[in-house]
């Protein structure tokens, strides 16, 4: 959830602003040291390459043809020449629809599809991967919603591609990538994407952000912190009487 566009939004739904506060989806940051994943990657064959990758549930979407990831195979489609891999950690009715799409585009020996990971297991699946992709639609839904998986990779220490929608737009200048997108299923996307993973693989020093990252993830993120705001709503609330 962005804090400013949602205020903003409600405001215009008749809300006083004086009665609103933003609190965003977080992480545990305890949970999610950063690890050594070289045994990982050698097992998936992941060793020699731009490792990118994304978390998340593959909820096939008959309306808009897409899921979770769908980007991401699109990307990958465009840079076979490249030494780059994608690795998706999730499960749902949209990975099969996604892995008979990779065959179609002949790229089976570049995308991993770990299915759904026990959640103790995932540090080492995010410390395999070198860039995280948060792809937010540019509509209601994108937003005014963080999601989890924003704080999750930058509490993993990873640096993050997302679409220039919501929370990322505030706290990942000067961290990670922000990229146009336009609307539910932006068609151009995976192009912008590709050009922006072309940069990390001449620069690969980009993605070496993880104290920084792990920062903003504790500024903002953490639940230790969120929950300390929660009490103080919570006490405001019934300390000070509502208006009439």
């Amino acid at each position: 959830m962005r804090g400013s566009y949602h205020k903003q939004w409600l405001v215009e739904q008749g809300v006083p602003a004086h009665r609103i506060e933003f609190v965003p989806d977080g992480v545990e940051m305890d949970s999610l040291k950063i690890v050594a994943a070289s045994s990982l990657r050698k097992e998936l064959s992941l060793e020699n390459d731009l490792v990118v990758g994304l978390v998340g549930t593959m909820s096939w979407s008959e309306r808009h043809q897409m899921c979770y990831g769908w980007d991401l195979v699109e990307t990958l489609a465009l840079l076979k020449d490249e030494p780059v891999k994608g690795l998706l950690v999730g499960d749902g009715n949209g990975r099969k629809v996604l892995e008979k799409r990779v065959e179609e585009l002949g790229i089976s020996d570049r995308i991993v599809f770990t299915g759904q990971v026990p959640y103790e297991d995932l540090p080492c699946y995010l410390a395999a991967m070198d860039v995280c992709v948060s792809t937010q639609s540019n509509d209601l839904v994108g937003q005014v919603r963080t999601t989890g998986k924003l704080p999750l990779y930058l509490a993993s220490g990873k640096y993050v591609v997302a679409t220039d929608v919501g929370e990322a737009s505030r706290v990942l200048p000067g961290i990670g990538c922000l990229l146009p997108y336009e609307g539910v299923k932006d068609k151009n996307h995976p192009a912008r994407l590709a050009n922006h993973l072309r940069l990390l693989i001449e620069k690969p020093e980009l993605v070496n952000v993880p104290e920084k990252a792990r920062q903003i993830a504790k500024e903002n993120f953490d639940y230790d912190l969120l929950a300390q705001r929660v009490k103080r709503l919570c006490q405001n609330l019934v300390s000070c009487p509502l208006d009439n």
